[in-house]
C-alpha cells in the first residue's frame, strides 16, 4: 500500500495544482477499487498461506489476518487524504492524527489483549486505522474546501469490502467456496486487464 501510494503521490500533487479535482475524483474510485480486491485476495488465501509458512502451532493467526488486512486497506485510505494535508503544507494535521490513533490503539491493546489474546491485537489494530482514516478526513475538508476525492463511493467501497470480508472469514472453514471466490475475483482482474493496464499507463505519464 505504502508502494502504491507513492507512486500515487506525483499524480495527486500535480492535479491538485491544475484543480483538476474531477480527474482525481475518478482515478482515485478506480484505485480504491484495486487496492480492495488485491485486501480481498490476501483474506482470502490467508488460511493455506499461514500453513504452508508456519507450523501447526501458528494457525490460529489467520483470525488476525482478516483485521489487519481490513486496517491496511483503511490504512491506505488514510494516506490519500494525507496527501492533501502535505500539498496544503499542514504536516502537523498528520501528526496529531498518527498520535491520536495510536494512543486509541495502545489504550485498546492494554484492555482487551490480556482478556480476549493477541487476536484481540487485529481487531485493535483496525480500529486504529480506523480512526486514522476518519481523522485525516477531517482535517482534509478542514483545510480543503474543494471536493477532492469521492467520498460516498469510497464509503461504498470500504462498506462492501468490509461485509466480503466479514463473509470470507466466517468461510475460512470452507476451502472450495473460498477458493471459487478467488477465481471469480481472478476472472474480474482478467476480464478488465487491459483496462487497469491502460489506467496504471496513464498515470505513469503524467
Amino acid at each position: 500500500m505504502t508502494g502504491i501510494n507513492s507512486a500515487w503521490i506525483p499524480f495527486t500533487l500535480k492535479s491538485l495544482k491544475k484543480e483538476q479535482y474531477r480527474n482525481i475524483m475518478e482515478k482515485t474510485n478506480i484505485i480504491v477499487i484495486f487496492v480492495a480486491i488485491m485486501c480481498l485476495a490476501v483474506v482470502i488465501i490467508a488460511p493455506e498461506a499461514i500453513m504452508i509458512l508456519g507450523t501447526e502451532e501458528y494457525y490460529d493467526a489467520k483470525w488476525v489476518v482478516p483485521p489487519v488486512i481490513l486496517g491496511v486497506f483503511f490504512c491506505f485510505i488514510s494516506s490519500l487524504f494525507a496527501n492533501v494535508e502535505f500539498y496544503k503544507k499542514k504536516t502537523f494535521f498528520v501528526t496529531i492524527a498518527t498520535t491520536f490513533a495510536g494512543i486509541i490503539n495502545i489504550v485498546l491493546n492494554v484492555i482487551l489483549i490480556p482478556k480476549y489474546g493477541f487476536i484481540a491485537a487485529g481487531y485493535t489494530t483496525l480500529v486504529g486505522y480506523i480512526c486514522l482514516a476518519l481523522i485525516h478526513y477531517c482535517f482534509m475538508i478542514k483545510i480543503e474546501k474543494e471536493k477532492v476525492y469521492d467520498i460516498k463511493t469510497i464509503l461504498i467501497i470500504s462498506l462492501m469490502l468490509s461485509l466480503l470480508i466479514g463473509i470470507e472469514t466466517a468461510l475460512y472453514s470452507l476451502f472450495i467456496i473460498r477458493y471459487i471466490l478467488l477465481l471469480l475475483v481472478f476472472i474480474l482482474l482478467v476480464i478488465n486487464f487491459r483496462k487497469i493496464k491502460e489506467f496504471f499507463q496513464k498515470i505513469k505519464e503524467i
